[in-house]
């Protein structure tokens, strides 16, 4: 998809008062979703209507998956104030080529 994040489960959640979901700590230049208005610190709450709150949540639904193919996701924005903006985008995915050495 194009970013890297980190999970907060339900602990997390309730200790920071955010969603359960992937807060979004990059979103890599040049795809899909760096053009929909996806931010760092975001939380994706749900792919393709699925609660994620895992890295295994993840993997299972892209496993159904294949480049080229829209993903839905569900994201929460989390104001200085503390107000939440909810919002979906679809995402193009691209092939995972790994990391170059």
């Amino acid at each position: 998809m194009g970013i890297t994040f980190i999970p907060i489960d339900d602990v997390g959640a309730k200790l920071n008062n955010l969603p359960e979901g992937l807060q979004i700590k990059s979103v890599e230049e040049g795809m899909d979703i760096a053009t929909k208005d996806v931010r760092t610190d975001d939380i994706i709450t749900h792919m393709d209507g699925v609660p994620v709150s895992s890295g295994i949540h993840v993997a299972e639904i892209l496993k159904t998956k294949k480049p080229g193919d829209e993903i839905k996701l569900s994201v929460c924005r989390v104001s200085a104030t503390g107000g939440m903006t909810e919002f979906e985008v679809s995402v193009v995915l691209v092939e995972d080529k790994g990391i170059l050495f």
